[in-house]
């Protein structure tokens, strides 16, 4: 199965439990990816996070039913998993902007949320113009040294928590006191020691010769050997960088023939790297 089967999966696998508890790992098993890297490719393909899509869904079929049946409205958020009048209504009026009981008397028409056509998105992938074609590489294995997030790619917390993480290193001078480093213009972002719930560990950090001497609260890190596919993101940090994730882990990936190696990524930033619109960031996933 490539990418998009197992997408498509995971879609009907959510459609038909809808009115049921949804566990995001389950989703994720029964497409055969991990939890971590199917958010990301979940994401990247449908466009929007597996939990906002169920969510979405849910309050578009329960939209439908407040209009075609008398249920009570209590019993329509408990059939869709919200626990309370209140959650349901919350929900439903971030959604479209009006709460269930005025949608119902007035029967406003609202924006569909259909479900997620992964046949039309793969062809749109396949025949679109956007074409970039990484570098195929090998890497031995290198140590780091850095600083460490625990972030979530769960509601795109990460997005935001990056590079906020940036500046806040930026700010602090960490880069001068990494110890031992092979090359002082370079610094890298790796991402890896995903968990379950989404989870996982970002580090801005320079590979380094030794651990030796490396500084309290910095953490030393040993990325291992691998095949990568390299992809160079050009543009403003971070939308540049981001809008190329998308692009591989949407569009490239799926169609590649590869599949990610459930290793770390990593970025690179260098002398190409200004923080103005002409900046270069070489972006590493590991491929089997």
């Amino acid at each position: 199965m490539d990418y998009y089967e197992r997408i498509d999966r995971a879609i009907d696998f959510i459609e038909r439990r809808l009115t049921e508890p949804l566990s995001l790992g389950d989703v994720a098993r029964c497409a055969c990816f991990s939890l971590f890297h199917f958010h990301r490719v979940f994401q990247a393909i449908i466009g929007c996070s597996v939990k906002e899509y169920i969510r979405r869904r849910r309050l578009h079929i329960a939209s439908h039913e407040l209009g075609a049946t008398n249920a009570r409205i209590l019993d329509i958020a408990l059939k869709y998993q919200y626990e309370t009048h209140e959650s349901f209504t919350r929900a439903f009026k971030r959604q479209y902007g009006m709460t269930p009981k005025r949608y119902r008397t007035s029967l406003t028409e609202v924006a569909p949320f259909d479900r997620a056509d992964v046949h039309a998105i793969k062809l749109r992938h396949m025949m679109g113009d956007k074409k970039m074609e990484p570098k195929i590489v090998n890497r031995d294995a290198f140590k780091v040294i850095g600083v460490e997030l625990r972030t979530t790619i769960c509601n795109g917390e990460n997005v935001q928590a990056i590079p906020e993480f940036w500046d806040q290193f930026a700010q602090d001078g960490a880069d001068r006191r990494i110890p031992n480093r092979v090359n002082h213009n370079a610094l890298l972002g790796v991402c890896g020691d995903s968990d379950e719930d989404g989870s996982f560990s970002y580090i801005i950090c320079a590979e380094v010769s030794s651990f030796d001497e490396a500084p309290d609260g910095m953490v030393a890190r040993t990325v291992p050997a691998a095949k990568y596919a390299v992809f160079t993101s050009k543009g403003k940090v971070p939308d540049s960088v981001q809008d190329m994730g998308r692009y591989i882990f949407g569009t490239w990936l799926p169609k590649s023939g590869y599949e990610h190696a459930d290793t770390e990524d990593f970025e690179v930033y260098d002398e190409r790297f200004t923080g103005l619109e002409d900046s270069e960031v070489d972006i590493y996933i590991p491929i089997k």
